[in-house]
């Protein structure tokens, strides 16, 4: 069972893929999450942006001008299909077979678990640099499940190292 063990915890991606990989947020507000098939393979979404509340906070029109005025109502709305992250759809890939392949060679699961999480942190640190060409008021977040599918794919490369010869 142990031999089986890092070929199992690759495939393990194919589950964490579906839980939460990316939240966008507008001043606190989630405004979009996306799994990691979302992020690998695009979406359509449809994303809100309460950008009234940031302008008058940037005014410094608050309380009793926004009572007097009946507070200024401006919202961006946005309905498009998200761009597919070939990069993490890679990892997914790469995760995949090399835990389908570890069960007839384990070197195969090394360099499987491997790739994915080179391949995902690199998908991590570009995606953080195009947040920065966003407007200053959109955040973005990793989730759970990314981290999750970054831990599997590590400790799948390793059980494939150290379970023996195969």
């Amino acid at each position: 069972m142990r031999g089986s063990l890092g070929p199992l915890t690759l495939l393990s991606t194919l589950v964490l893929f579906v839980l939460p990989f990316v939240e966008f947020s507008c001043q606190g507000k989630s405004v979009m999450t996306l799994s990691g098939y979302d992020t690998a393979f695009g979406r359509e979404v449809k994303a809100e942006l309460p950008i009234g509340k940031w302008l008058e906070e940037q005014e410094g029109r608050r309380g009793r001008d926004r009572d007097r005025e009946g507070g200024f109502n401006l919202t961006i709305q946005n309905k498009e299909r998200t761009e597919p992250n070939k990069t993490v759809a890679a990892a997914l890939i790469c995760a995949v077979l090399g835990g389908v392949a570890a069960f007839v060679f384990r070197l195969a699961g090394v360099a499987g678990g491997a790739g994915a999480v080179v391949l995902l942190l690199y998908a991590q640190n570009q995606m953080q640099k195009d947040m920065q060409q966003a407007p200053p008021l959109v955040a973005m977040t990793f989730e759970y499940g990314f981290w999750l599918s970054l831990i599997a794919a590590a400790v799948g490369a390793v059980l494939c190292l150290t379970s023996g010869k195969k």
